[in-house]
C-alpha cells in the first residue's frame, strides 16, 4: 500500500525541485514545457495518490465511450423492439442467445442472457437492478476524477508560479530582470486555468451528460426486458417505453416555480390577478 505513494510524492517532489534548479528564462520553448510540466506532473501525481491505475484506466475508456458512442435512447427503443418481434415469430430461446452474442457488452446483453438462461422474473430484476447500480458507480467514479483534476490544475498552476518568483526573486539583480521574469513565472497559472476551463471541466460535463443518459437507457432496458419475458406484444412494449421516455425526459427539465402575490390585509382578489 505504501509503495503505490513512493512514485507520485517522487515524481512531484522532483518536478518542484528541478522548478528551483532549471534555468530558463523568456518564452522560449524550455520554459513553456517547464510550466506544463509542474501543471501536469503536479495534478497526475496527485491523481495516483488518491486513484488506482484501474480506476484512471477505467476514466479513459468511458471518456472515448461517452464521445463514440451512438447507443442513445431512440437506438436502445428500436432495438428493444426488433427484439421482441422477432422473438414474439417463434418464441425461441435460441433466437434470445444469437441476438445476445451480436451485442456488445451490456445491460441489454446480461439481460437477454438471463432470459434465454431462464431466470426466473424476480431474479432477473435483482441482477439487472444491481448492474445498474454498479454501472452507476463507475460513471460516478469518472465523473469525479475528471472534477477533481479540474481543480487541481490551477491549484498547480499557481505553485508553479510561486516557485518561479521565489526563484526569480532570489537570483535577479535588477528590477529589469525582475519585471521580465514576472512574465515567465504567470505561464504555470496560465496552463493551469487553461487546462482547467478548456479540458478538464468539458469533459466532467460531456460524461455527466453521458451518465444521464445512461441512466435513462438502463431504466429503459430493464422495462424492455420484463416486457420480452413477460412476452409482450411489441406494440404494447413500445407504447410503454415511449411513455417512460417522456416522463424521464420531462422531469429532467428544470421546473418554472408558480407566480404567486401576497394579498395584502383586507384586499380582495380580482379575476385577472395572479395568486
Amino acid at each position: 500500500m505504501i509503495g503505490r505513494f513512493i512514485l507520485p510524492i517522487s515524481l512531484t517532489g522532483g518536478i518542484f525541485f528541478s522548478g528551483f534548479k532549471l534555468e530558463a528564462g523568456g518564452f522560449g520553448l524550455i520554459s513553456n514545457l517547464h510550466a506544463l510540466m509542474i501543471v501536469l506532473g503536479g495534478t497526475l501525481s496527485v491523481l495516483l495518490i488518491a486513484y488506482t491505475w484501474g480506476k484512471i484506466v477505467s476514466t479513459i475508456r468511458l471518456l472515448r465511450r461517452a464521445f463514440g458512442s451512438r447507443e442513445d435512447i431512440d437506438w436502445t427503443i428500436h432495438k428493444i423492439i426488433d427484439l421482441a418481434r422477432n422473438y414474439r415469430k417463434k418464441w425461441s430461446i435460441r433466437l434470445l442467445e444469437q441476438e445476445a452474442n451480436d451485442l456488445s457488452p451490456g445491460l441489454l446483453k446480461t439481460g437477454l442472457e438471463l432470459i434465454a438462461s431462464n431466470f426466473p422474473r424476480d431474479q432477473i430484476i435483482h441482477i439487472l437492478h444491481r448492474e445498474a447500480l454498479h454501472t452507476h458507480a463507475q460513471h460516478e467514479m469518472a465523473y469525479k476524477i475528471l472534477r477533481n483534476l479540474a481543480r487541481l490544475a490551477p491549484v498547480f498552476g499557481l505553485a508553479g508560479t510561486f516557485v518561479h518568483l521565489i526563484r526569480v526573486l532570489g537570483n535577479s539583480s535588477s528590477s529589469l530582470d525582475l519585471l521580465g521574469s514576472l512574465a515567465f513565472a504567470s505561464l504555470s497559472a496560465f496552463y493551469g486555468l487553461i487546462l482547467a476551463g478548456l479540458l478538464f471541466a468539458p469533459l466532467a460535463n460531456k460524461l455527466k451528460e453521458y451518465m444521464e443518459q445512461g441512466k435513462m437507457r438502463m431504466e429503459i432496458i430493464q422495462e424492455g426486458i420484463l416486457g420480452l419475458y413477460d412476452q409482450e406484444h411489441p406494440r404494447a412494449i413500445l407504447n410503454k417505453l415511449e411513455i417512460r421516455s417522456a416522463a424521464m425526459a420531462l422531469s429532467n427539465q428544470p421546473r418554472i416555480p408558480p407566480q404567486i402575490v401576497l394579498l395584502a390585509p383586507g384586499e380582495r382578489p380580482v379575476e385577472n390577478k395572479i395568486l
